[in-house]
C-alpha cells in the first residue's frame, strides 16, 4: 500500500494579485511532508500561515508550482489550473478550524460522528456507531474533563473550551490522511492539551498520516512538531 506523502514543488508560491505573500526559499529544494510526521508552521502575524493551510486544504490554488498529494487510495496534483477534487476533501483531509464548526442542534456524539456519516453517505440523523473502543474512549473523555457528559447534550450548551475539544475529537475520530490543525489548543486547559497531543501522536503513527499545525504558543508548537516550516520575509523553508 502506498504511504501518504505531500510534495510542494521548488517553484511553489502564492500571491494576492501582484503582491507576493510567500514562496519557497531560494536554494530550498521541494518540501516533502512524510507520513507519520507532525509539521508545525511558524511565522509572524500576517505572514500567510492560514493561507498556506488553505492551499493544503485545496481551498486556494498556488500561484506558481504545485502541491502533489499521494494517499493510499488517491493521488491529486494541486496546481493553479486544476479543478479541486471533492473526493480528496471528503476522504483524505480533515481540518480543525480556529472557530469550531459544530452543529448546535446536534448532540456531542452526533457532532463527533457526523464526519464518518457523511463519508458513508448516511443520514446524519440516524443512530451511528463510531467504531470507537468504549473503554478506551471513556478514558479519553474523562481525561478531557468530558466524562460527566452523557453525549446527548446539545453542543450549544458547551463552553468555548469544550467546543474546541469536540472540534479536535472530530479530527481524531476521522480517517483523514492529512490532519490540518489551525490553533487547535486555544482556550483549552494545559492538562487537556497534553491528552490531545498524545492522541494525535498515536493517530499519526497508527494511520501513517500527516499533521500540519499552526500554533501561536511556541512551547506547544515545538513540543508537538517533528519539523517546522517557517515563513519569514516571504520565504518558506523546512527545518528539523
Amino acid at each position: 500500500m502506498k504511504e501518504s506523502r505531500i510534495d510542494i514543488s521548488a517553484d511553489f508560491s502564492f500571491s494576492y494579485g501582484k503582491n507576493l505573500l510567500f514562496k519557497i526559499r531560494e536554494g530550498q529544494n521541494n518540501i516533502v511532508l512524510n507520513c507519520g510526521r507532525i509539521y508545525g508552521i511558524y511565522g509572524g502575524n500576517g505572514c500567510g500561515k492560514t493561507t498556506f493551510l488553505n492551499i493544503l486544504n485545496t481551498f486556494l490554488k498556488p500561484t506558481t508550482g504545485k502541491v502533489t498529494f499521494t494517499f493510499p487510495t488517491y493521488n491529486y496534483v494541486h496546481e493553479n489550473d486544476t479543478i479541486t477534487a471533492s473526493e480528496l476533501i471528503g476522504n483524505n483531509i480533515r481540518r480543525c478550524f480556529q472557530t469550531p464548526l459544530l452543529v448546535d442542534e446536534l448532540n456531542i456524539y452526533d457532532n463527533i460522528s457526523i464526519v464518518k456519516r457523511l463519508l458513508k453517505n448516511e443520514n446524519f440523523l440516524n443512530t451511528f456507531a463510531l467504531g470507537m473502543n468504549e473503554k478506551k474512549d471513556s478514558e479519553i473523555l474523562r481525561l478531557l474533563d468530558l466524562a460527566h457528559f452523557t453525549g446527548n447534550e446539545d453542543t450549544a450548551t458547551l463552553s468555548y473550551g469544550q467546543r474546541r475539544i469536540i472540534a479536535n475529537l472530530q479530527v481524531l475520530y476521522s480517517d483523514a490522511q492529512l490532519m490540518i490543525l489551525d490553533e487547535p489548543f486555544a482556550n483549552i486547559h494545559h492538562d487537556m492539551i497534553g491528552v490531545l497531543k498524545q492522541e494525535y501522536r498515536k493517530k499519526v503513527i497508527q494511520n501513517n498520516s500527516i499533521i500540519v499545525i499552526v500554533e501561536h504558543n511556541k512551547t506547544n508548537l515545538h513540543d508537538f512538531a517533528d519539523e517546522i516550516i517557517t515563513i519569514d520575509n516571504k520565504q518558506l523553508s523546512l527545518r528539523d
